[in-house]
């Protein structure tokens, strides 16, 4: 019996387990499904009519106030719906809320009767200013968002979210740290007896009535005085 050594060829199969630590999809950034994508491409078209394009294609209504007009051009692709809105609504001045299912457009301002509804109210508290000093030093422009609180020493900004950011950034540039200076003073008491050599008791005598002055001293010390400061004060007496 003639046995022959068969070779039976042996697969080796590999397998990979990639571990993911648990916190590795925790820091990637989820994106927001709740505001849709949308593309298009506006050449000087109406800007309501753009805001109505907007709306249909991401199925939600847009609603623009009376104060909205104007005219866009943009080209978009693949964007959220709100960033597109803040885009074409910046040059204009108008800002957007939503609300439960639907946006408003306008114009956030006081004499716009949709102010309420675009307008959210934030505290701020000055830091090293009180707070009725603040309007005085920003623009004339803001005064109507601004209400000072005296009591409490804090302002109120009712305003669109894109500018009571601007109005926090113009008051946080005021509202700064005084000026400090260094004063140091040097205080020297002369004593009696440093005076007699002087030869001055350095009192004063006069009055408010006749507007005169008249310096006190012991004219006999003056005379026999050397030093300098006798041979000035004798100088002074000479000429009365």
């Amino acid at each position: 019996m003639n046995l022959k050594p068969r070779i039976i060829p042996i697969l080796s199969l590999l397998v990979v387990i990639l571990i993911i630590p648990e916190n590795a999809t925790s820091q990637r950034p989820i994106p927001d499904t709740s505001i849709p994508l949308v593309s298009n491409v506006f050449f000087e078209t109406d800007l309501r009519q753009a805001l109505k394009d907007l709306s249909d294609e991401a199925g939600i209504p847009i609603i623009a106030d009376n104060s909205v007009h104007g005219l866009v051009t943009i080209e978009f692709n693949e964007t959220p719906l709100e960033t597109v809105l803040k885009t074409i609504l910046a040059s204009g001045g108008f800002t957007f809320r939503k609300f439960e299912d639907y946006y408003l457009v306008g114009a956030a301002q006081p004499d716009n009767p949709s102010f309420p509804m675009l307008t959210k109210t934030k505290s701020y508290n000055p830091n090293y200013l009180e707070a009725e000093q603040i309007p005085g030093l920003l623009s004339d422009y803001f005064h109507p968002y601004l209400r000072v609180n005296m009591l409490t020493n804090s302002l109120a900004i009712t305003a669109s979210p894109e500018l009571i950011a601007v109005i926090e950034k113009n008051i946080a540039e005021i509202d700064t740290p005084p000026v400090l200076i260094s004063v140091e003073a040097v205080v020297t008491e002369l004593s009696n007896e440093a005076k007699k050599e002087l030869g001055l008791d350095w009192s004063w005598l006069g009055s408010s009535d006749n507007k005169t002055l008249g310096l006190k001293t012991n004219y006999n010390s003056i005379s026999t005085d050397s030093s300098f400061v006798g041979r000035l004060v004798r100088k002074g007496i000479n000429y009365q």
